[in-house]
Protein backbone atom coordinates (compact mmCIF):
# COMPACT_ATOMS: atom_id res chain seq x y z
CA UNK A 1 0.00 0.00 0.00
CA UNK A 2 2.34 2.46 1.12
CA UNK A 3 4.45 1.32 -2.00
CA UNK A 4 1.89 2.21 -4.09
CA UNK A 5 1.86 5.73 -3.26
CA UNK A 6 5.14 6.65 -2.68
CA UNK A 7 5.61 5.37 -6.36
CA UNK A 8 2.73 7.74 -7.06
CA UNK A 9 3.85 10.62 -4.90
CA UNK A 10 7.12 10.63 -6.57
CA UNK A 11 5.80 10.41 -10.11
CA UNK A 12 3.14 12.69 -9.61
CA UNK A 13 6.38 15.21 -8.40
CA UNK A 14 7.62 15.07 -11.45
CA UNK A 15 5.01 15.66 -13.88
CA UNK A 16 3.52 18.34 -11.51
CA UNK A 17 6.05 19.70 -9.15
CA UNK A 18 6.33 23.57 -9.03
CA UNK A 19 4.04 23.79 -12.57
CA UNK A 20 1.14 25.05 -10.41
CA UNK A 21 2.03 29.33 -11.18
CA UNK A 22 0.11 32.22 -12.21
CA UNK A 23 1.27 31.40 -15.68
CA UNK A 24 -0.74 28.58 -15.69
CA UNK A 25 -3.66 30.59 -14.09
CA UNK A 26 -2.80 29.57 -10.41
CA UNK A 27 -3.21 32.95 -8.34
CA UNK A 28 -1.55 30.78 -5.24
CA UNK A 29 -1.13 26.81 -5.27
CA UNK A 30 -3.88 24.87 -4.54
CA UNK A 31 -3.91 22.94 -0.80
CA UNK A 32 -3.27 19.22 -2.93
CA UNK A 33 -0.29 19.87 -4.81
CA UNK A 34 3.13 18.12 -5.66
CA UNK A 35 5.77 20.53 -4.50
CA UNK A 36 7.49 18.30 -2.18
CA UNK A 37 7.54 15.16 -1.07
CA UNK A 38 5.41 15.32 2.11
CA UNK A 39 2.63 17.28 0.02
CA UNK A 40 3.22 15.03 -2.70
CA UNK A 41 2.55 12.10 -0.41
CA UNK A 42 -0.54 13.59 1.20
CA UNK A 43 -1.89 14.81 -1.97
CA UNK A 44 -1.61 11.14 -3.55
CA UNK A 45 -3.21 9.59 -0.31
CA UNK A 46 -6.24 12.30 -0.64
CA UNK A 47 -6.73 11.09 -4.09
CA UNK A 48 -6.75 7.51 -3.63
CA UNK A 49 -8.77 7.43 -1.12
CA UNK A 50 -11.50 9.20 -3.49
CA UNK A 51 -11.39 12.73 -1.63
CA UNK A 52 -12.15 15.47 -3.85
CA UNK A 53 -9.87 13.72 -6.27
CA UNK A 54 -11.76 15.33 -9.15
CA UNK A 55 -10.61 19.08 -8.32
CA UNK A 56 -7.71 17.69 -7.92
CA UNK A 57 -7.68 16.51 -11.11
CA UNK A 58 -8.73 19.21 -12.75
CA UNK A 59 -6.18 21.86 -11.24
CA UNK A 60 -3.60 18.98 -13.16
CA UNK A 61 -5.56 19.35 -15.97
CA UNK A 62 -4.81 23.01 -16.45
CA UNK A 63 -0.99 22.24 -16.41
CA UNK A 64 -0.69 19.18 -18.32
CA UNK A 65 -4.34 17.72 -19.93
CA UNK A 66 -3.13 14.53 -20.79
CA UNK A 67 -0.35 13.93 -18.31
CA UNK A 68 -3.20 14.52 -15.72
CA UNK A 69 -5.43 12.20 -17.14
CA UNK A 70 -3.13 8.94 -17.28
CA UNK A 71 -2.04 10.02 -13.97
CA UNK A 72 -5.34 10.57 -12.36
CA UNK A 73 -7.07 7.40 -14.04
CA UNK A 74 -4.07 5.01 -12.41
CA UNK A 75 -4.25 6.43 -9.55
CA UNK A 76 -7.88 6.46 -8.54
CA UNK A 77 -7.78 2.74 -10.37
CA UNK A 78 -4.63 1.32 -8.94
CA UNK A 79 -5.25 3.33 -5.44
CA UNK A 80 -8.96 2.22 -4.98
CA UNK A 81 -7.55 -1.52 -5.45
CA UNK A 82 -4.68 -1.35 -3.53
CA UNK A 83 -6.89 0.47 -0.14
CA UNK A 84 -9.71 -2.12 -0.83
CA UNK A 85 -7.38 -5.34 -0.69
CA UNK A 86 -6.22 -3.90 2.55
CA UNK A 87 -10.02 -3.41 4.50
CA UNK A 88 -10.58 -6.51 2.98
CA UNK A 89 -7.44 -8.41 4.53
CA UNK A 90 -7.87 -6.19 8.02
CA UNK A 91 -11.46 -8.18 7.79
CA UNK A 92 -10.80 -11.64 7.06
CA UNK A 93 -7.94 -11.36 10.12
CA UNK A 94 -10.37 -10.21 12.17
CA UNK A 95 -12.74 -12.82 11.30
CA UNK A 96 -9.97 -15.77 11.51
CA UNK A 97 -8.91 -14.50 14.79
CA UNK A 98 -12.55 -14.70 16.05
CA UNK A 99 -13.22 -17.91 14.69
CA UNK A 100 -9.67 -18.91 16.48
CA UNK A 101 -10.96 -17.30 19.96
CA UNK A 102 -14.45 -18.77 19.59
CA UNK A 103 -12.55 -22.48 19.41
CA UNK A 104 -10.48 -22.12 21.95
CA UNK A 105 -13.62 -21.33 23.88
CA UNK A 106 -15.49 -24.35 23.17
CA UNK A 107 -12.54 -26.43 23.58
CA UNK A 108 -12.22 -24.98 27.10
CA UNK A 109 -15.97 -25.63 27.63
CA UNK A 110 -15.81 -29.37 26.63
CA UNK A 111 -13.04 -30.31 29.18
Amino acid sequence: CCLVLCVFALLGEQLFGGRFTPEVGFQEPPRERFDSLPFALIATFVAASGDEWTSMYADAYRVDAAAATAYYTALVLIGNYVLLNLVVAILLTSISHADAAEEEEEADESE
